[in-house]
């Protein structure tokens, strides 16, 4: 691997380490090869949302807004440029 590859996955371990240390975060592991991956994972963010309070209904909005704007990303997906592939998804977890 490059030294550029190799200084991009130890950026990727720190913020990774960032995330979990100083804001809470829970790291779910590589899912780049998981079936229906996604950004937003509804029923992770919906059991957030409840467990901050809210209800169904704003829940169920929040939710719907979420998949509207899905769908207009999937459209500007359509590349042909190449992208970077994570490498052992950064040797964490």
């Amino acid at each position: 691997m490059s030294s550029v590859g190799d200084r991009e996955i130890l950026t990727q371990q720190r913020v990774i380490q960032f995330f979990e240390d100083a804001l809470d975060y829970t790291y779910l592991g590589c899912w780049k090869d998981r079936d229906g991956n996604s950004n937003i994972e509804d029923e992770l963010l919906s059991n957030w949302l409840k467990d901050q309070g809210h209800s169904d209904k704003i829940i169920g909005k929040v939710l719907h807004e979420v998949g509207k704007a899905k769908a207009l990303g999937a459209g500007a997906r359509r590349s042909t440029t190449p992208t970077a592939r994570c490498t052992d998804c950064y040797g964490t977890g």
